[in-house]
């Protein structure tokens, strides 16, 4: 399954392809649309927080993460998930590389939080756009760290 947003590499600027892949795994975490978002990641997906690091190699453990972290995001109160590219460069065919910040809001007003930076690389397979590796820089939850790396978590 592929999205016309993510396919023809040529068309699009390395800026244009993380925008897109931010927006569509946006609303998937703010909808419940699993299918969307996996359909943004590359498995094995490698996942890295302060807390540790981990392999999501099977759809059914990128389900697992997408749910804990639509349960986490409900928990803290998160009605909106804003991101913004900061850099993104095709560092050579087929790879890209990108920082981008997450705000979370809470009713139209920032939950108090500090925004966090995330690095990907997104690689190209078949003219298919897709994340295959997340190193995020939570350093005010744990329980954030805890539920990207699989565990179940309460709180912010």
């Amino acid at each position: 399954m592929s999205d016309p947003d993510t396919a023809g590499a040529a068309s699009q600027s390395a800026r244009d392809i993380v925008e897109t892949l931010l927006e569509r795994t946006t609303r998937s975490l703010m909808t419940g649309d699993f299918d969307l978002f996996a359909d943004c990641i590359w498995l094995p997906y490698s996942v890295e927080t302060f807390a540790g690091k981990r392999a999501v190699e099977t759809r059914e453990m990128l389900a697992e993460l997408f749910d804990f972290s639509r349960r986490f995001y409900r928990m803290s109160g998160v009605t909106q998930i804003v991101r913004h590219c900061v850099q993104a460069e095709e560092l050579r065919d087929a790879l890209i590389v990108s920082t981008y910040e997450t705000r979370l809001i809470q009713y139209g007003s920032f939950l108090p939080r500090e925004p966090f930076t995330t690095f990907v690389e997104i690689a190209c397979r078949d003219t298919i756009w897709r994340v295959q590796r997340g190193q995020y820089a939570i350093a005010d939850s744990p329980a954030h760290n805890k539920v990207l790396l699989g565990q179940s978590a309460t709180g912010t």
